[in-house]
This record gives structure tokens, C-alpha cells and sequence, in this order.
């Protein structure tokens, strides 16, 4: 389908690397591209390419439902992020699409 499309050319997008999507004082999440394809790590033996963290687990909450954008959430400061950002970028178009791959 047209979204899952979406999805892989972000992915087609990425170098490859880890991305660490961490909530400050909470958990972490690995996110593992090679070649193009992502998998999804509790942990990782080696430093993220890229970092995306949030100020509280309320904050990723509103970014995956939809209520909160990435761009408001980095202007309040509710998100930060560094290293590859294209990395970040990337990550982040697939995340704006969750509620719609949930809903199909």
C-alpha cells in the first residue's frame, strides 16, 4: 500500500547506524539500520550515529498519537536531537505515520 511505501522509502533514506530514541530518566530505544532495513534493539554495544529524546514518556506519547509535532516539541524544547540528524529525519516521517499504520 501507498503507506507502506512511505515507510520503506524513508527507510531507503537512512545511512547505516543506530539511532537511540531515549526518554530522559526512562527507557531507551535502539533503532538499527542496515541497508535500508530497521530493526528495533533494547539495547546496543556501540554509540548511536544519532540521538532523539524526549523530556518525559507524555511527550513521546503526543509525537506518536499525533497531538504533539516533532517541530513544536523541538521549539519547546520537549525533544532534542543530535548527530546524523537525516538519521533522526527519517525516523521521525515513520513515526508521524504510526496512528495511520495502526489504523489500517
Amino acid at each position: 500500500t501507498v503507506r507502506l511505501r512511505s515507510g520503506r522509502f524513508s527507510a531507503s533514506q537512512m545511512p547505516d547506524g543506530d539511532l537511540a530514541i531515549e526518554v530522559i530518566g526512562g527507557p531507551t530505544l535502539t533503532v538499527r539500520v542496515e541497508d535500508h532495513k530497521l530493526s528495533f534493539l533494547a539495547e546496543s554495544e556501540r554509540p548511536p550515529r544519532a540521538v532523539m529524546s524526549f523530556a518525559d514518556l507524555g511527550v513521546a506519547g503526543d509525537l506518536l498519537s499525533g497531538d504533539l509535532s516533532a517541530i513544536a516539541g523541538v521549539s519547546s524544547g520537549a525533544i532534542s536531537m543530535r548527530g546524523m540528524l537525516s538519521m533522526v529525519d527519517n525516523v521521525n516521517r515513520i513515526l508521524d505515520r504510526v496512528t495511520h499504520y495502526l489504523s489500517a
